[in-house]
C-alpha cells in the first residue's frame, strides 16, 4: 500500500501541474513580503482585470502560434477595433450595445483577415507581415479618431458596466475571458478543425499533402485571433472608459506573446500579468517595471528545466 501510495506521490510531484502550483505560492508569497498591498482587494481586482483582456486576446494568439505563425499587431488591432466602437457610440448615442460589441469584432476581423492572406497567399512570414499591419493598423488608429480620444462621457454606461457586473454577480469582463480560452480548449481539443490546427503546425508539407488547405486554416486562425482582440477592445473601454489613440493597446502584444509561449497557454496568463500589478502600489518608474517584467520573463524561461531536474532528481 505504501509503494502504491509513494508512486502516486511520485507522479504527482513530476507533474508539471504541480511545479506550477508550487512556483505560484513562491510567487505569491515574495510578492506579500515585498509589496503587502499586494493581497489589497483593489490590487486582487486591477490584477483580474487586466488579465481578462489578456485572456481573451492570448486565447486567438495559442491557436496562430500552434500553426507556427505569430500576430505582433493584436495591440493596435485592439486599439482600432475600440476606437471605431467608439466613434460610432460617440455620434449615436442610442446605438445598441450588442451592435457596439459586433462592430468592434467585425474590425478586428477584417484586421486579422488582412494579415492571414499577407501570410497565406502573400506567402510573407507572420513576424514580416504583423510587423508592418502593426504600423499600419496604428496608423489607422490615428487617421479614424483624427488623434481625437474617446472620454468617458461618449462611452455608452452599459458597455462600461461589463467591467464590473453581470447577473452572475461575476463581471462580464472575466465571463467574456473564460468564454474564449474554453473554447479555444474546445476547439483545439474537441473538433477535426482543431486537429487539422494542429496538423498545419507540426508538419505543414504533410498536411498539404493529406489534403488540408495550409491557406484556408491560416487565415482562419488570423481571422479569430482578430474577432477576439475586437472583443478585448470592448472589455478595454470597459475597463478604462477612454480611449486615446497614443495608448489604445500599445504593447500589448508583448504581453500577449509572453504569456502564451512562456506560460504555454496555461494558467501563467494570470501569474504573468500578475508581475506587473504587484507594483501598481509602488512608485517604481517605468524603467524599474520594465526591468523586473524582463527579469521575470528570463525566469520564466528556465522554470521549466528547474522543475523536470527537481522531478528527476527526486523521482
Amino acid at each position: 500500500m505504501s509503494n502504491k501510495q509513494d508512486s502516486k506521490a511520485t507522479y504527482i510531484f513530476k507533474k508539471r501541474e504541480f511545479g506550477i502550483f508550487v512556483f505560484i505560492v513562491v510567487l505569491l508569497a515574495i510578492f506579500g513580503a515585498i509589496e503587502p498591498r499586494f493581497f489589497r482587494s483593489d490590487n486582487l481586482s486591477a490584477i483580474l482585470s487586466s488579465v481578462g483582456i489578456l485572456m481573451v486576446v492570448g486565447a486567438g494568439q495559442t491557436l496562430v502560434i500552434v500553426t507556427r505563425n505569430i500576430d505582433l499587431s493584436v495591440g493596435s488591432t485592439l486599439g482600432l477595433s475600440a476606437m471605431v466602437m467608439g466613434m460610432v457610440a460617440r455620434s449615436n448615442p442610442e446605438f445598441s450595445t450588442v451592435g457596439l460589441i459586433l462592430i468592434s469584432m467585425f474590425v478586428g476581423g477584417l484586421c486579422g483577415l488582412l494579415n492571414g492572406l499577407l501570410v497565406s497567399y502573400g506567402k510573407i512570414p507572420s513576424i514580416i507581415a504583423t510587423l508592418g499591419t502593426l504600423a499600419i493598423i496604428r496608423g489607422a488608429v490615428f487617421i479614424v479618431s483624427d488623434n481625437v480620444q474617446i472620454d468617458p462621457n461618449d462611452v455608452p454606461q452599459a458597455i462600461i458596466d461589463l467591467s464590473t457586473t453581470s447577473p452572475i454577480g461575476i463581471p462580464w469582463l472575466l465571463i467574456f475571458a473564460f468564454i474564449s480560452i474554453t473554447l479555444v480548449w474546445y476547439i483545439s481539443s474537441q473538433t477535426l478543425l482543431g486537429k487539422r490546427i494542429y496538423a498545419v503546425g507540426s508538419n505543414p508539407e504533410g498536411a498539404i499533402s493529406r489534403g488540408l488547405s495550409f491557406n484556408r486554416i491560416t487565415i482562419l486562425v488570423f481571422v479569430f485571433l482578430g474577432v477576439l482582440a475586437g472583443v478585448g477592445g470592448v472589455l478595454y473601454t470597459a475597463r478604462y472608459a477612454t480611449i486615446n489613440p497614443a495608448d489604445v493597446g500599445r504593447g500589448l502584444e508583448f504581453d500577449v506573446i509572453s504569456a502564451v509561449v512562456i506560460g504555454g497557454t496555461n494558467i501563467w496568463w494570470f501569474w504573468y500579468r500578475s508581475w506587473d500589478c504587484a507594483w501598481l502600489p509602488t512608485n517604481w518608474n517605468s524603467f524599474q517595471w520594465s526591468y523586473s517584467r524582463g527579469c521575470f520573463t528570463i525566469l520564466e524561461s528556465v522554470r521549466d528545466r528547474i522543475l523536470n531536474f527537481i522531478g528527476g532528481y527526486c523521482g
